[in-house]
């Protein structure tokens, strides 16, 4: 279960539309996937829930000859500036729309009607999700406290369940020896259910960073599955990698805090010597535990840097013995022949032969 399905009954939603069929066809949509909601098609009887209690997720129907419509909104947004307001509406509203997102008084706009039943679900997910981190960052309602309780609760059954915890995950080393895992893709999807599977309470998202484009990738999640953050980018260049080596990852961490909205989580390179293959960002996950998710980013540079030195071409070394035997070229494929044969731990043979002088020899003992 993805931390949204967990906390998603606890994210209040107030539905406000003065249509009573198109508010009955949104609510048939909220119950079907057991969201916590609330409708009203009166105004005042809606002023009046919101006087009490400020929802995380306000949708309302464009009501654009209606003068209270922009009032309630504004007076919404002066009580709270993190309450999610949607407004939904033809696509021929859109210029009024747009004066109320650029005033800062909405969050978005989503058309109606929707393509699909599921496009609501998804992005509505994607609003609790968002929030669900931010909350946990910065603890500032009653839901929070609930859901920051529940997840230390959590923690200590985490760490029980790390103590029992059989899997190492040393293991993919030996799996892309067997050619079970053959990309980065594989091995990350790997990682990332090996760690889900030993804390299922956390979530964890595996960042590549592409060296030539210098971007790191939001490339796989644990989140659900249509994740609003897998396929994100950001630019990240070789001179930050540098310098963030020696800050603690903080410029990094930076792009991911203005991305997630929070900086409630924990951040793991993925680094062998002066190379950064990507990051593993771990969140709600027991800090006694760090030792272990270490571990799992050392095994996946090693593993990632087998990967590389396996797909490299292999051209055969053919010395120029007239020239010098101990040319650097030569000395250096020696030695990618010695470390290849100790990772897939077979033997290697080196036969050196001193010939230089056979033939001044014999011509000499025939004359």
């Amino acid at each position: 279960m993805s931390i949204t399905e967990e906390y998603r009954d606890q994210f209040r939603i107030y539905l406000f539309d003065k249509d009573f069929d198109r508010s009955e066809q949104l609510t048939s949509l909220l119950q079907t996937k057991g969201y916590s909601f609330a409708r009203f098609n009166d105004l005042d009887s809606f002023n009046q829930a919101l006087q009490a209690q400020l929802p995380h997720v306000m949708i309302v129907y464009y009501q654009p000859l209606d003068l209270g419509f922009r009032k309630m909104i504004s007076e919404v947004r002066e009580q709270s500036k993190e309450t999610e307001i949607v407004v939904l509406g033809s696509n021929d509203f859109w210029p009024g729309i747009k004066n109320l997102i650029g005033a800062g008084l909405v969050n978005d706009f989503w058309s109606w009607p929707f393509a699909s039943n599921d496009v609501l679900h998804l992005r509505l997910d994607q609003l609790i999700e968002k929030n669900i981190y931010r909350y946990i960052g910065e603890q500032k309602s009653e839901e929070t406290a609930k859901i920051v309780e529940s997840i230390e609760t959590l923690k200590e059954r985490s760490s029980t369940i790390a103590s029992l915890k059989t899997t190492e995950v040393s293991e993919m080393n030996e799996l892309v020896l067997s050619g079970a895992i053959d990309s980065e893709s594989s091995l990350s999807e790997e990682l990332l259910e090996r760690l889900k599977s030993d804390y299922p309470e956390s979530d964890f998202a595996y960042l590549k960073y592409y060296h030539p484009k210098e971007q790191v990738l939001i490339y796989k999640t644990s989140f659900c599955r249509e994740s609003f953050y897998r396929g994100q980018v950001f630019s990240y260049t070789e001179e930050q990698t540098k310098e963030d080596s020696q800050t603690g990852w903080s410029n990094i961490r930076g792009s991911l805090t203005e991305m997630f909205g929070t900086s409630s989580y924990q951040l793991y390179p993925i680094q062998l010597a002066d190379k950064v293959y990507g990051f593993i960002a771990a969140f709600n996950f027991p800090e006694d535990q760090t030792p272990y998710i270490e571990r799992a980013a050392r095994y996946v540079s090693l593993t990632m840097r087998n990967m590389d030195l396996e797909r490299e071409k292999q051209t055969p070394y053919a010395p120029d013995f007239s020239k010098e035997v101990s040319s650097r070229d030569f000395f250096e494929s020696l030695s990618k022949e010695v470390s290849r044969a100790r990772r897939i731990v077979k033997p290697v043979t080196l036969l050196l032969a001193h010939i230089q002088f056979v033939g001044e020899e014999k011509k000499a003992m025939d004359e």
